[in-house]
């Protein structure tokens, strides 16, 4: 195994809490405010405008909510992974690369990034609707790869879903299930104590402080 030269980080499961979002946050929030759709036309729409397929506008609309009077309550619903900022500043102070990759709407991605000040804490963000390619497709790995200049099997990729690790272990990443489960085939970190650890013997390199 090649030493890994980029720690690569999933956003929901692992940067936010809650691994579901849509579950855990869009379809309540639709709901509370009336929308009819149901719950596999709503899932629908948004893997579309996650897919770069549908404008985030057209996404309120069909839903049949006007986005300035929704957004920016909706996105409050969003929580950090607790310890994550400190986890995440402790691999600033030691030097290790970290990207972002992640199965979402780029103007969300966005906007929460900078609500919970992440954009200085992690260098590279690849969102899916901004490639038009979600995971597990190969094509949202290698836009990564393109941007950072940096090959798949040079990363440490963290996700809480399977098929995202096994789409970025063909690639030949070193691949690490985060969560409570253990998935088949891929090393674990079940909280970011453990993956902490991971990250000191797998990619840290610099003397500890």
């Amino acid at each position: 195994m090649n030493r890994p030269e980029l720690l690569v980080l999933d956003a929901m499961g692992v940067i936010y809490e809650a691994g579901d979002d849509v579950a855990a946050f869009l379809l309540p929030f639709l709901r509370s405010r009336g929308c009819v759709l149901t719950d596999g036309q709503i899932r629908s729409l948004y893997v579309e405008c996650s897919r770069g397929a549908l404008d985030v506008g057209a996404f309120w609309d069909a839903v049949g909510l006007r986005r300035k009077d929704v957004e920016s309550t909706y996105l409050t619903l969003h929580r950090l992974m607790p310890g994550i900022a400190d986890f995440l500043r402790w691999l600033k102070k030691r030097g290790v690369p970290v990207a972002c990759l992640s199965n979402d709407v780029g103007e969300w991605s966005a906007a929460l990034r900078s609500r919970h000040g992440l954009e200085s804490l992690i260098r590279t963000w690849v969102v899916s609707s901004e490639v038009r390619s979600r995971k597990p497709d190969a094509r949202i790995y290698e836009a990564l790869a393109r941007r950072v200049g940096i090959p798949c099997d040079l990363w440490l990729l963290v996700d809480d879903r399977a098929p995202n690790l096994d789409a970025a272990k063909d690639l030949g990443a070193t691949t690490v299930h985060f969560g409570e489960v253990s998935a088949d085939g891929h090393r674990h970190a079940k909280d970011l104590v453990s993956l902490r650890g991971l990250v000191e013997r797998l990619v840290d390199t610099s003397p500890a402080s």
